[in-house]
């Protein structure tokens, strides 16, 4: 697994400093840090088993002690809570403090603490901070690259599944259309079969009594003629 870095600007007592954390298998390992006013530059780190002991005095679960310590190194401030980081010069030392602030409740308690010792040759911790911000600078074009491919992918998928459902909506307009066409048709010749059907009523109505007699009479002929009853003969 590589370790996580990130480069965090910190300004304390009106003055900039620049600070590299090393987040060592998630944090659980602890962090090394790397701090510099462009100047001079101290280094340190903060161990598992100083974690364990700061975690332990604060009554706060490992986990989420090393989690709220990495956003506190890592200035990340979120809607309830915000994170304070603190310098102390010194001679030969850097006393690095971090703190927690809930600004509802207006309280603010000290995470932890560090002291950093004065870098030797304070110009090469500077440059590979720089190395660190062009690689940072690196792979985060590579994911604004990676993101840009799938949006074009997404928009492509987009306009293709706005095609399909434009010919889907005009092959249903087309049936619906074809449909009423027929329902249409159909409707019409019923209409003219009932109107031809009164027509015809109309007509015998107007023809009078007789004329029904005669249809009666008409259709009582075309009935077959009834077979007469034969008659039992008594012995």
């Amino acid at each position: 697994m590589v370790n996580e870095k990130f480069l965090s600007r910190i300004n304390c007592n009106d003055k900039s400093y620049y600070l590299q954390v090393e987040v060592l298998h998630e944090g659980h390992s602890g962090f090394k840090l790397t701090l510099t006013d462009g100047k001079l530059a101290w280094k340190g780190k903060v161990s598992e088993e100083e974690l364990d002991t700061q975690s332990d005095s604060l009554d706060i679960d490992f986990r989420d002690y090393v989690e709220q310590t990495k956003n506190a190194l890592s200035t990340h401030s979120g809607k309830e809570t915000s994170f304070v980081c603190q310098v102390e010069e010194e001679k030969d030392i850097a006393k690095f403090v971090w703190k927690k602030h809930i600004p509802d409740q207006n309280i603010k308690f000290q995470l932890g603490e560090a002291n950093l010792e004065l870098h030797k040759r304070p110009e090469n911790a500077i440059l590979q901070m720089f190395f660190c911000t062009l690689t940072e600078a690196e792979s985060l074009k590579k994911k604004m690259s990676s993101v840009e491919e799938e949006n074009s992918r997404l928009s492509a998928e987009r306009e293709t599944a706005v095609e399909k459902l434009a010919k889907a909506v005009d092959a249903k307009q087309n049936l619906e259309n074809d449909l009423f066409t027929k329902f249409l048709a159909v409707l019409n010749s019923k209409k003219a079969k009932i109107r031809e059907l009164m027509q015809e009523l109309d007509d015998m109505q107007s023809a009078g009594p007789s004329s029904s007699t005669n249809a009666e009479k008409t259709a009582t002929s075309k009935l077959p003629a009834s077979k007469p009853k034969k008659k039992i003969s008594k012995v």
